[in-house]
Protein backbone atom coordinates (compact mmCIF):
# COMPACT_ATOMS: atom_id res chain seq x y z
CA UNK A 1 0.00 0.00 0.00
CA UNK A 2 0.85 3.44 -0.98
CA UNK A 3 0.56 7.41 -0.97
CA UNK A 4 1.56 10.37 -1.65
CA UNK A 5 4.86 9.63 0.93
CA UNK A 6 5.76 6.48 -0.47
CA UNK A 7 4.89 3.03 1.02
CA UNK A 8 3.51 2.40 4.54
CA UNK A 9 5.15 1.42 7.55
CA UNK A 10 3.36 -2.49 9.04
CA UNK A 11 1.68 -0.09 11.29
CA UNK A 12 0.01 2.21 8.92
CA UNK A 13 -0.92 -0.57 6.91
CA UNK A 14 -2.92 -2.08 9.69
CA UNK A 15 -4.13 1.50 10.59
CA UNK A 16 -5.86 1.98 7.47
CA UNK A 17 -7.10 -1.30 7.13
CA UNK A 18 -8.53 -1.11 10.24
CA UNK A 19 -9.94 2.68 9.44
CA UNK A 20 -11.91 1.47 6.70
CA UNK A 21 -13.26 -1.65 8.79
CA UNK A 22 -15.02 0.98 10.74
CA UNK A 23 -16.00 3.48 7.82
CA UNK A 24 -17.28 0.49 5.45
CA UNK A 25 -19.02 -0.77 8.88
CA UNK A 26 -17.22 -4.18 9.31
CA UNK A 27 -16.57 -2.79 12.53
CA UNK A 28 -19.36 -1.39 14.32
CA UNK A 29 -20.01 1.10 16.88
CA UNK A 30 -19.60 -0.99 20.64
CA UNK A 31 -17.86 -4.02 19.18
CA UNK A 32 -14.79 -4.66 21.31
CA UNK A 33 -11.14 -4.63 19.61
CA UNK A 34 -8.67 -6.90 21.17
CA UNK A 35 -4.31 -6.94 20.31
CA UNK A 36 -4.47 -10.87 20.11
CA UNK A 37 -7.41 -10.89 17.67
CA UNK A 38 -6.38 -8.50 15.58
CA UNK A 39 -2.44 -9.59 15.77
CA UNK A 40 -3.71 -13.18 14.47
CA UNK A 41 -5.68 -11.76 12.09
CA UNK A 42 -2.99 -9.57 10.40
CA UNK A 43 -0.34 -12.08 11.49
CA UNK A 44 2.19 -9.94 12.98
CA UNK A 45 3.12 -9.16 16.78
CA UNK A 46 1.56 -7.17 19.10
CA UNK A 47 3.89 -4.23 18.94
CA UNK A 48 2.39 -2.67 15.34
CA UNK A 49 -1.24 -3.47 16.67
CA UNK A 50 -1.00 -1.24 19.34
CA UNK A 51 0.34 1.25 18.10
CA UNK A 52 -2.37 1.25 15.44
CA UNK A 53 -4.74 1.15 18.37
CA UNK A 54 -2.90 3.61 20.06
CA UNK A 55 -3.42 5.75 16.86
CA UNK A 56 -6.65 5.49 16.13
CA UNK A 57 -8.13 6.24 19.53
CA UNK A 58 -6.18 9.56 19.73
CA UNK A 59 -8.03 10.21 16.69
CA UNK A 60 -11.57 9.24 18.21
CA UNK A 61 -12.44 5.94 15.92
CA UNK A 62 -12.13 3.92 18.96
CA UNK A 63 -12.26 4.46 22.90
CA UNK A 64 -10.34 2.98 25.53
CA UNK A 65 -12.12 2.82 29.41
CA UNK A 66 -10.64 1.14 32.32
CA UNK A 67 -11.86 -2.50 32.46
CA UNK A 68 -13.62 -2.43 29.75
CA UNK A 69 -11.07 -2.55 27.11
CA UNK A 70 -11.15 -1.06 23.70
CA UNK A 71 -14.26 -0.47 21.54
CA UNK A 72 -15.36 1.21 18.28
CA UNK A 73 -16.20 4.63 19.66
CA UNK A 74 -19.96 6.16 18.30
CA UNK A 75 -19.77 8.79 15.50
CA UNK A 76 -20.18 12.03 16.52
CA UNK A 77 -23.85 13.73 16.86
CA UNK A 78 -25.08 15.57 14.06
CA UNK A 79 -24.76 18.87 15.74
CA UNK A 80 -20.97 18.08 15.75
CA UNK A 81 -20.60 17.37 12.37
CA UNK A 82 -22.24 20.98 11.05
CA UNK A 83 -20.18 22.59 13.39
CA UNK A 84 -16.89 20.36 12.35
CA UNK A 85 -18.07 20.52 8.78
CA UNK A 86 -16.38 23.96 7.90
CA UNK A 87 -13.40 23.41 9.30
CA UNK A 88 -13.00 20.04 7.96
CA UNK A 89 -13.41 22.14 4.39
CA UNK A 90 -10.99 25.47 5.69
CA UNK A 91 -8.21 22.53 6.22
CA UNK A 92 -8.62 20.48 3.15
CA UNK A 93 -8.99 23.80 0.70
CA UNK A 94 -6.02 25.28 2.41
CA UNK A 95 -3.67 21.97 1.44
CA UNK A 96 -5.28 22.11 -2.09
CA UNK A 97 -4.16 25.58 -2.46
CA UNK A 98 -0.71 24.61 -1.45
CA UNK A 99 -0.70 21.50 -3.73
CA UNK A 100 -2.07 22.41 -6.70
CA UNK A 101 1.27 24.09 -8.84
CA UNK A 102 2.99 21.14 -8.01
CA UNK A 103 0.51 18.42 -9.18
CA UNK A 104 1.25 16.04 -11.15
CA UNK A 105 0.42 12.81 -13.70
CA UNK A 106 1.05 10.59 -10.98
CA UNK A 107 -1.46 12.85 -8.92
CA UNK A 108 -4.14 12.61 -10.74
CA UNK A 109 -3.40 8.69 -11.38
CA UNK A 110 -3.63 8.19 -7.83
CA UNK A 111 -7.33 10.02 -7.75
CA UNK A 112 -8.05 8.20 -10.73
CA UNK A 113 -7.24 4.95 -9.48
CA UNK A 114 -9.62 5.72 -6.34
CA UNK A 115 -12.71 6.98 -8.73
CA UNK A 116 -12.09 4.00 -11.04
CA UNK A 117 -13.05 1.86 -7.54
CA UNK A 118 -15.58 4.20 -6.96
CA UNK A 119 -17.32 3.54 -10.06
CA UNK A 120 -16.59 -0.47 -10.11
CA UNK A 121 -18.33 -0.22 -6.25
CA UNK A 122 -21.31 1.71 -7.66
CA UNK A 123 -21.64 -1.32 -10.81
CA UNK A 124 -21.00 -3.87 -7.80
CA UNK A 125 -23.40 -2.45 -5.69
CA UNK A 126 -20.82 -2.45 -3.27
CA UNK A 127 -22.03 0.52 -1.43
CA UNK A 128 -19.97 -0.25 2.26
CA UNK A 129 -16.67 0.46 0.90
CA UNK A 130 -17.76 3.42 -0.40
CA UNK A 131 -17.58 6.01 2.47
CA UNK A 132 -13.79 4.71 3.18
CA UNK A 133 -12.69 4.97 -0.96
CA UNK A 134 -14.58 8.89 -0.40
CA UNK A 135 -12.32 9.30 2.38
CA UNK A 136 -9.48 8.20 0.39
CA UNK A 137 -9.91 10.49 -2.65
CA UNK A 138 -10.21 13.37 0.36
CA UNK A 139 -7.34 12.38 2.01
CA UNK A 140 -4.93 12.43 -0.35
CA UNK A 141 -4.99 16.18 -0.66
CA UNK A 142 -3.51 16.37 3.21
CA UNK A 143 -1.06 13.34 2.55
CA UNK A 144 0.54 15.26 -0.60
CA UNK A 145 0.58 18.66 1.11
CA UNK A 146 3.25 16.95 3.26
CA UNK A 147 1.97 17.93 6.91
CA UNK A 148 1.32 15.73 9.89
CA UNK A 149 -0.04 17.79 12.21
CA UNK A 150 -2.24 19.53 9.76
CA UNK A 151 -3.38 15.90 8.14
CA UNK A 152 -3.83 14.89 11.99
CA UNK A 153 -6.30 17.35 12.53
CA UNK A 154 -8.29 16.84 9.54
CA UNK A 155 -8.16 12.93 10.22
CA UNK A 156 -9.76 13.27 13.67
CA UNK A 157 -11.98 15.80 12.28
CA UNK A 158 -13.32 13.17 9.24
CA UNK A 159 -13.14 10.82 12.06
CA UNK A 160 -15.79 12.06 14.10
CA UNK A 161 -17.68 13.00 10.66
CA UNK A 162 -17.88 9.13 9.47
CA UNK A 163 -21.97 9.44 10.17
CA UNK A 164 -22.37 11.73 7.48
CA UNK A 165 -20.02 9.63 4.83
CA UNK A 166 -22.26 6.74 6.07
CA UNK A 167 -25.72 8.58 5.76
CA UNK A 168 -24.69 10.01 2.26
CA UNK A 169 -24.06 6.34 0.92
CA UNK A 170 -26.89 4.69 2.34
CA UNK A 171 -29.08 7.85 1.04
CA UNK A 172 -28.44 7.04 -2.41
CA UNK A 173 -28.40 2.97 -1.93
CA UNK A 174 -31.70 3.61 -0.84
CA UNK A 175 -32.49 5.89 -4.16
CA UNK A 176 -30.82 3.89 -6.00
CA UNK A 177 -28.53 6.59 -7.63
CA UNK A 178 -24.87 4.98 -6.49
CA UNK A 179 -23.42 6.36 -9.02
CA UNK A 180 -23.82 10.07 -8.25
CA UNK A 181 -21.38 9.58 -6.09
CA UNK A 182 -18.77 8.60 -8.47
CA UNK A 183 -19.89 11.01 -10.77
CA UNK A 184 -19.31 13.74 -8.14
CA UNK A 185 -15.70 12.20 -7.87
CA UNK A 186 -15.26 12.35 -11.17
CA UNK A 187 -16.15 15.33 -11.96
CA UNK A 188 -14.16 16.96 -9.34
CA UNK A 189 -10.94 14.94 -10.47
CA UNK A 190 -11.82 17.36 -13.78
CA UNK A 191 -11.88 20.22 -11.97
CA UNK A 192 -8.58 19.54 -10.62
CA UNK A 193 -6.77 18.54 -13.80
CA UNK A 194 -8.64 21.47 -16.14
CA UNK A 195 -7.96 24.79 -13.67
CA UNK A 196 -7.36 27.37 -13.18
CA UNK A 197 -6.53 27.35 -9.54
CA UNK A 198 -9.41 29.33 -8.68
CA UNK A 199 -11.79 27.24 -10.45
CA UNK A 200 -10.25 23.80 -8.93
CA UNK A 201 -10.62 25.44 -5.46
CA UNK A 202 -14.20 26.38 -5.65
CA UNK A 203 -15.11 23.11 -6.88
CA UNK A 204 -13.63 20.91 -4.30
CA UNK A 205 -15.16 23.85 -1.96
CA UNK A 206 -18.74 23.16 -3.69
CA UNK A 207 -18.13 19.48 -3.34
CA UNK A 208 -17.85 19.48 0.56
CA UNK A 209 -20.76 21.37 1.11
CA UNK A 210 -23.06 19.34 -1.46
CA UNK A 211 -21.68 15.78 -0.46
Amino acid sequence: MATAGGLLSTRDQITERLRDDVFAGRLSVGEKVTEAALAERFGVSRGPIREAVSMLTSEGLFVAKTNCGVTVAPPAPEAIRDLVLPIRRTIEVYAFKQIYAGLTSDDFRHWGDVVFQMQRACRQQEWQSLPALDLAFHRYVLERAGSPDLLAIWQTIVTRMRAHFWDTVQAHHEKNDLARLHRHHAELLEAFQAGPKAVAVAALERHIDEN
